[in-house]
């Protein structure tokens, strides 16, 4: 009801620790073909992706002298475009 306070829940705590149920999640992940390919995506997904960030970063300043102020709003531009393009409805 409203304006009735209610107990807190009890703290569940565990008797394993974070990286007993880390390596318990893995061994789910490995035996699992489906979550083992979505996690081998996702790593060189984001592994590359690293790369490129940085790599892409100092393209613009060394190779094309561009200044960082710029650099800046050129990949804000970036995200609020893709944002906006998102936003729109489907034709």
């Amino acid at each position: 009801m409203i304006g009735r306070r209610e107990a807190a829940p009890a703290p569940r705590g565990s008797s394993e620790g974070l990286w007993r149920q880390a390596l318990a999640g893995w061994g789910w992940v490995r035996r699992d073909r489906r979550l083992r390919a979505l996690a081998g995506a996702s790593g060189f997904f984001y592994f590359f992706g690293g790369f490129f960030g940085a790599l892409y970063v100092l393209f613009a300043l060394r190779v094309l002298s561009t200044q960082p102020a710029i650099l800046g709003l050129l990949i804000a531009s970036g995200g609020s475009g893709h944002s906006w393009a998102q936003a729109r409805p489907a034709d």
